[in-house]
């Protein structure tokens, strides 16, 4: 009997809070900061989300001419470890990359439903199916509780820097 994982199951208690938190300043600093000028206010933050999105959709894009996309057919034992990840969390599986550099780096790019993981084929090679396995859960876990959207946003992504930031 396969239990649904929802994403607050995922969460430590205090983060809805400290997400909620966070919203509302974000808020109140922008209700602040329109006051003079809500016009500027309105259409930086939207220029911001809109670059994050092109940012991201241009990254991925990179992504698929560098790397090696994990499919059935490409890389078939890392695709099992992502479809099983993916079913114990209850969630979809995501475009997957296997970039060639002897780092031991992974990372999760989400935003706005464009969502890809990288995983480094350092990391691949040196880690044994269980160790890669949990690192894969791990980014998949982000990628559910929307942690790489406000990394992203915050420009506190450790692989994705939005330009002029």
């Amino acid at each position: 009997m396969s239990v649904h994982v929802t994403k607050e199951m995922l969460r430590v208690p205090t983060e809805a809070k400290a997400l909620r938190l966070g919203l509302l300043s974000f808020v109140a600093l922008t209700l602040l900061l329109s006051v003079p000028s809500f016009g500027t206010v309105a259409v930086g933050i939207g220029m911001a989300f809109v670059s994050g999105l092109v940012w991201v959709t241009w990254k991925q894009s990179s992504l698929r001419r560098r790397c090696v996309m994990i499919s059935p057919k490409q890389i078939p034992r890392l695709d099992s470890m992502l479809q099983a990840a993916a079913d114990k969390l209850s969630y979809a599986v995501p475009s997957v990359f296997i970039q060639q550099t002897p780092e031991l780096d992974a990372y999760a790019l989400s935003l706005f439903g464009n969502e890809a993981m990288v995983i480094h084929s350092g990391l691949a090679e040196a880690m044994k199916d269980a160790e890669l396995q949990f690192v894969i859960g791990h980014e998949l876990t982000h990628m559910k509780c929307g942690h790489t959207f406000w990394r992203i946003i915050g420009n506190q992504h450790p692989a994705l820097r939005m330009p002029g930031l």
